[in-house]
């Protein structure tokens, strides 16, 4: 069956219309907009998200300076009132974009859904930017149901910072405070919400690696902006951050699916970053 489902952009995270297909003892399975939460992007994207759902299943891309990683994982509760780890439950089978989800008992009660990506790093990165199916077999108060959803395209930063001896370190990556950094990175023309999130994230502990006179306390700056492939990081950006910090870079853009099985609300959250770690110079 299909339902047709309104679109609505909070902050930068779009709900997309999705097709819901047939599924196994004819489930009713209908996609939703948000309701009773907030959706920011940034917070997914700096991974301190708090979602009020039932459930969530990450499909995520994770650029970084030596190789990309990519994640798929999957998070039910009995209940979203108490969302702890002793409260996830068992709904059998869940596969997402042709790969079978591992149920992992980290500890007891507490069960995780993840992808064993030994060997599935190339066919994860087809994942992005094209539609991708994903089902369960349901238990546990959820029904067998079977979706499908179109993800964010991948992001990849195309520009290169310069480089300079730091503090005894070589070729660090610079940023000047006063001239500021044009990042560059692909667009994506179907981002429906059409924003990314460039995050700036200062790092105490390597920071003091390089000046031990420099703040023990972690700190983040984050801004909207339109995923056109460019952004100029000013020196109004930069203000808060010290000469010498050590800071990463983050672009991201990503979005949230909801849908309604049961009763039971389902987040799928489908995230690309890639990053660049600098040292602020004058």
């Amino acid at each position: 069956m299909k339902n047709n489902i309104k679109t609505s952009l909070v902050l930068g995270v779009i709900i997309l219309g999705i097709s819901v297909m047939g599924c196994k003892e004819d489930a009713k399975v209908e996609a939703t907009q948000p309701t009773n939460s907030y959706y920011d992007l940034q917070s997914v994207l700096s991974n301190s998200w708090s979602s009020v759902s039932d459930a969530s299943v990450f499909v995520q891309h994770l650029g970084g300076m030596s190789k990309d990683e990519y994640k798929i994982n999957g998070y039910f509760y009995s209940s979203q009132q108490n969302k702890v780890c002793s409260n996830r439950v068992d709904v059998g089978t869940v596969t997402v974009g042709g790969f079978q989800l591992l149920k992992e008992n980290a500890t007891t009660n507490c069960l995780n859904y993840e992808l064993d990506n030994a060997n599935t790093f190339d066919n994860l990165s087809a994942l992005f930017g094209s539609s991708i199916q994903a089902s369960l077999s349901g238990s546990s108060g959820y029904s067998n149901a079977a979706y499908s959803f179109n993800s964010i395209q991948k992001l990849n930063i195309s520009s290169l910072l310069p480089t300079q001896s730091i503090a005894g370190f070589n070729e660090m990556g610079v940023i000047s405070k006063n001239d500021g950094y044009n990042v560059t990175w692909n667009a994506d023309p179907s981002n429906q919400s059409g924003n990314v999130v460039v995050l700036l994230s200062y790092s105490d502990f390597l920071s003091k690696q390089i000046d031990p006179s420099l703040t023990a306390s972690k700190f983040s700056h984050h801004i909207i902006t339109a995923d056109d492939g460019s952004y100029t990081i000013s020196q109004q950006d930069l203000a808060t951050f010290p000469i010498n910090g050590y800071v990463e870079l983050i672009v991201g853009r990503g979005n949230i699916t909801q849908w309604n099985n049961s009763g039971k609300v389902i987040d799928l959250i489908s995230i690309s970053r890639d990053n660049q770690d600098f040292v602020l110079i004058p």
